[in-house]
């Protein structure tokens, strides 16, 4: 057996760039807690601290909590119906002019009043939701970011690492070509893949920045690099979240499906639409008014100065002679959309909760899978690396089962980046976080 003298440089016979030399083991663990120093920092913020802060601050909230606002006032104004209505009309002629006073106190509408006081409540729980709803998109973008930053970020981290082998590779191979050992081929295929790997590097770069931005924007932070938390990650950690899945069929199930924004808002609709319909109804009937006028100035030209100018009366009113059943038929028509829009929400929220379930489970299962074969493309890397020193691999393996273990180190990162996104995403579809209750602050 041919001993490489390139290689017996380290334990094992191995230079100390191979996988299982303690500096290469140290990278690696460098490269799988990825952003591990961010976790003690002072200032970092959790995912979830990241969306209370979105969903508090953006525009889109806000304006959503404005028209919250606003529809309370129109339960102020339907109220009002109830009270007396005063005017005074004032008349002025060549010869003479009239001012009257009038007061018009509602006897009865048929419901109306109520009616619509019922449905501008109701116009409120519908705006409250929106709310929700909106929060629970914003969310979702900041979930989105986070989980694209990070893995940008593993990637660049592991394509860093990944660049210093292939330099120390190619430092190697120059080496080895200068004792005659090695073919310029060998070096022109390090060189290569180096040059790969600084493309990708480079693309995790941007795509980092981008997402950074995006935080930056959705939240208002500025500096958000310096104070972003990757939440610890560990085996029981799945563990715990696995076994805390619920499925639409458990027996708590439907309580926390009634707290997703998206059935918070379809059945506010429905509500809404049968508010509509008893206002149409009681709409049908004719109102009654008791009226007080009283002429305040007579006219010049009137003898009649026994004429106290007051009138007392019951006015009988109407504006649905024609129509009104149209106006019912609408109404109908709308409460049967909304009805159908809320069982087509409860079936996009329960086919996503069970895919969500669903993906957790197969994390699970995939991070298992994953570390093993990461502790698998290590030997494999180390062994390829003994045997091209022997003679009996050639270097594109080599270099093929370096590529090979990174690729499997990401995507072990990816995953355990991808279940944290995903325990949060169940939470936010069971309702559990802080800002998702009518009336909540963030």
């Amino acid at each position: 057996m041919i001993i490489d003298p390139f290689f017996d440089k380290g334990m094992l016979g191995m230079a100390w760039f191979s996988p299982l030399h303690p500096v290469a083991m140290v990278w690696r663990c460098v490269i799988m807690l990825g952003c591990g120093a961010l976790w003690t920092s002072a200032q970092a913020l959790t995912l979830d601290e990241l969306i209370d802060q979105a969903v508090a601050q953006h525009p889109a909230t806000q304006a959503a909590g404005y028209l919250v606002d606003a529809s309370r006032y129109d339960v102020k104004s339907a109220q009002l119906a109830r009270w007396p209505t005063v005017s005074i009309n004032h008349n002025q002629y060549w010869d003479e002019r009239n001012t009257t006073f009038s007061v018009q106190q509602p006897l009865w509408s048929g419901g109306a009043v109520s009616a619509r006081i019922k449905q501008a409540h109701i116009q409120v729980q519908q705006n409250q939701a929106n709310v929700l709803l909106e929060r629970q998109q914003i969310a979702q973008r900041v979930l989105s970011a986070w989980t694209d930053y990070y893995v940008a970020q593993y990637r660049a981290t592991l394509a860093n690492a990944q660049l210093t082998q292939l330099k120390d590779y190619a430092a190697l191979i120059k080496r080895r070509i200068g004792a005659g050992v090695s073919a310029p081929i060998e070096q022109q295929l390090v060189d290569s893949r180096i040059q790969q790997t600084l493309v990708d590097q480079a693309a995790n770069q941007a795509q980092q920045t981008i997402a950074q931005d995006r935080l930056a924007r959705l939240t208002g932070l500025t500096n958000i690099n310096k104070r972003l938390d990757l939440q610890s990650f560990d085996q029981q950690f799945v563990t715990t979240l696995s076994q805390r899945i619920q499925t639409p069929q458990d027996a708590n199930a439907q309580f926390m499906l009634d707290q997703h924004p998206s059935l918070v808002g379809a059945v506010y609709s429905v509500d809404a639409a049968q508010a509509a319909i008893a206002v149409q109804r009681a709409e049908q009937w004719p109102r009654i008014y008791l009226n007080y006028q009283r002429r305040v100035d007579h006219p010049q030209s009137d003898a009649n100065v026994d004429d106290p100018g007051v009138a007392l009366g019951v006015e009988l009113s109407t504006d649905r002679l024609l129509g009104g059943w149209l106006g019912q038929k609408n109404a109908a028509a709308r409460l049967q959309s909304a009805q159908a829009s809320r069982q087509a929400a409860m079936q996009l929220v329960e086919d996503d909760w069970m895919a969500s379930a669903q993906q957790i489970i197969s994390l699970q299962h995939r991070l298992d899978t994953l570390r093993l074969a990461v502790d698998s493309a290590r030997l494999v890397e180390a062994s390829y690396l003994r045997q091209f020193s022997a003679g009996h691999k050639s270097w594109l393996e080599v270099l093929n089962a370096t590529r090979e273990t990174a690729q499997t180190e990401q995507s072990l990162a990816e995953a355990q980046v991808n279940v944290v996104a995903l325990g949060v995403k169940l939470r936010m579809d069971q309702g559990q976080m802080s800002w998702q209750s009518i009336g909540s602050t963030p």
